[in-house]
């Protein structure tokens, strides 16, 4: 931004009352939001494609070095909770992705990588459904994996995100103290917070199924 008129819209902005110079900032705001969200390019390639596009910059060996059954026990190495067999839903026209899924489809040593390539290929035309609370757990599952792993988790959310077969329902308060809820109320099960806030999510949109291999 050329300095002079970088000048001008602070000094236009000091005139202004408070309340006043709080909608500027939040208009500031929803225009970088906007700006960030433009250099995301929506794609219409499948987005098990994308994710083994992003993950084919990392060598096998190095995505080797994490868990075979990440995907799946992805609560025990995330929390230390017990290790866990559940039980998994077949797609659907619209169906919930969990962490499980996604961590599946990123790393190509993972020994459900396949199957949830397999799923997503055989229904193109599925609307996948998820959370913001799921993306937060991917991130933290690969957060101290290295830089390149961070990137990629990054990337492949980022993707997600832009994708027009996907629908990221946003974390809300209303969601948290949904989940937590259930949380409490169901202390004989193993569930982690983020799988209650998925459970509760389902619930909304009468999602029966899971896209999980």
């Amino acid at each position: 931004m050329a300095a002079n008129l970088e000048n001008t819209i602070q000094e236009k902005i000091r005139a202004l009352p408070e309340e006043k110079q709080e909608r500027v900032l939040s208009l500031v705001e929803e225009l970088l939001k906007e700006t960030n969200g433009e250099q995301v390019s929506v794609s219409a390639r499948p987005i098990w494609e994308i994710a083994e596009e992003i993950s084919s910059h990392i060598p096998l060996d190095e995505w080797e070095k994490l868990p075979r059954d990440g995907a799946e026990q992805h609560d025990h190495y995330l929390y230390g909770s017990p290790k866990r067999d559940d039980d998994l839903g077949t797609a659907v026209p619209e169906v919930f992705a969990d962490t499980f899924y996604w961590i599946a489809l990123l790393n190509p040593a993972d020994k459900s990588h396949e199957n949830a390539k397999a799923i997503t290929q055989a229904r193109p035309e599925i609307s996948i459904v998820t959370t913001e609370a799921v993306l937060i757990e991917i991130l933290n599952y690969f957060s101290a994996a290295g830089e390149r792993m961070r990137q990629a988790a990054a990337t492949l959310c980022d993707q997600i995100f832009a994708h027009a077969n996907t629908i990221v329902l946003p974390h809300t308060q209303d969601a948290f103290n949904l989940g937590f809820e259930l949380y409490k109320a169901r202390p004989d099960k193993g569930y982690s917070l983020t799988d209650c806030i998925s459970m509760v999510e389902m619930r909304k949109r009468n999602i029966c199924s899971r896209v999980n291999p």
